[in-house]
């Protein structure tokens, strides 16, 4: 039975809280609930209010004014740690930046010289605890043409590079030994950053970097969970790796590594049933015909059909979703309830990351 809008009963729609190697049938829908509206408030109140969330705030990486010259360039969000944010610019990736939209103080990393003009980069940005200081880790993959489509050449021509805000100067730390995908956050857990690889046969690996001796290791996966037929990222959930399986069928699966390292603690943790925020009921016709979409920056590198973002948790259990580039929506495990975020000001596509307000200076 369906609990009413704010009234939590005991159901455990949304956990998943054994294992299992078999398939369960599709989940139901999340229940919708009415949406949150908090546009009546001044931008000022409502940044405010986020930032004084008792849980992760919720940043939209779109900056009003940056601080970075006249004509701010398009950012990609690298990813945050410790109330700091890495910016890169969307068309010249060497242009890196760490930002503190609290403070609004920023730092712009050096260039980094004798790259090859054809090129890929990843990238990843946390803090390291025993240092006591932040790094950005560059990978740089030589890419070549085929058939009209980019395609990384052998490892052999790749390089890795870090630069700290204590030492802003790139170290290159040798060649990488996997082909790291291109994710939207790196979820740090346990001092290492987390990206997934495309190995060969296309099986999925799950590849760290420890931030204090900068070195690369697999992290463990159980057979059951297949990544390789299925959209994926990871996240952190409650100071955990977290990888989430988006199926075919719009159900939303997120597998939990309860103790880090160790392969036998991954279970299917949450199971998110098929949901659409009221806002992208029409979606696929506006994309279609708005003449906004064939210049979004954001939809050009998009995957095809309907994309679903974990982007974090709260301290209340509650999760925080990103649907399309277009809508955010709370998910109520507890509940089964799902509740559009309604906050003014919001472009029509946005990237949106997890940061912890701080006053940490650069």
């Amino acid at each position: 039975m369906e609990s009413e809008p704010g009234s939590c009963s005991q159901s455990k729609k949304g956990r998943s809280d054994r294992p299992s190697d078999h398939s369960p049938s599709p989940s139901p829908s999340p229940s919708p609930s009415h949406g949150v509206a908090i546009n009546a408030l001044p931008r000022e109140i409502v940044v405010d209010i986020l930032s004084r969330l008792p849980a992760p705030s919720l940043f939209r990486a779109q900056i009003s004014h940056p601080p970075f010259g006249v004509v701010a360039p398009e950012f990609d969000l690298v990813g945050s740690s410790e109330g700091l944010l890495c910016l890169a610019n969307a068309l010249y990736s060497d242009d890196v930046y760490v930002y503190n939209p609290l403070t609004r103080e920023f730092r712009e990393l050096p260039d980094s010289a004798g790259h090859q003009r054809k090129r890929e980069m990843v990238f990843g940005f946390g803090f390291d605890e025993t240092e006591k200081d932040y790094k950005v880790i560059k990978i740089v993959y030589a890419i070549m043409i085929r058939h009209g489509r980019p395609r990384r050449v052998l490892l052999g021509n790749s390089e890795v590079q870090v630069c700290s805000l204590r030492s802003p100067t790139w170290r290159r730390l040798g060649n990488a030994t996997n082909h790291l995908e291109v994710t939207p956050s790196q979820p740090l857990i346990n001092r290492r950053l987390h990206w997934t690889s495309r190995g060969t046969r296309w099986n999925i690996r799950i590849v760290s970097f420890d931030l204090s001796d900068e070195q690369f290791r697999e992290v463990p996966v159980p057979k059951s969970m297949d990544l390789r037929r299925h959209r994926y990222h990871l996240v952190e959930l409650g100071g955990c790796l977290s990888a989430a399986v988006l199926l075919p069928s719009g159900v939303l699966k997120i597998w939990v590594m309860k103790e880090y390292g160790m392969k036998e603690s991954w279970i299917k943790d949450y199971s998110i049933g098929s949901y659409l925020p009221r806002g992208l009921q029409n979606h696929e016709h506006e994309e279609s015909n708005d003449p906004s979409c064939k210049i979004s920056r954001i939809l050009k590198r998009k995957r095809c059909g309907l994309y679903v973002r974990v982007l974090g948790m709260l301290r209340n259990g509650g999760i925080l979703l990103e649907y399309h580039n277009r809508a955010l929506v709370r998910y109520d495990p507890n509940c089964d309830k799902a509740v559009d975020l309604m906050l003014e000001g919001l472009p029509k596509w946005f990237e949106s990351g997890v940061l912890v307000s701080s006053i940490s200076r650069m």
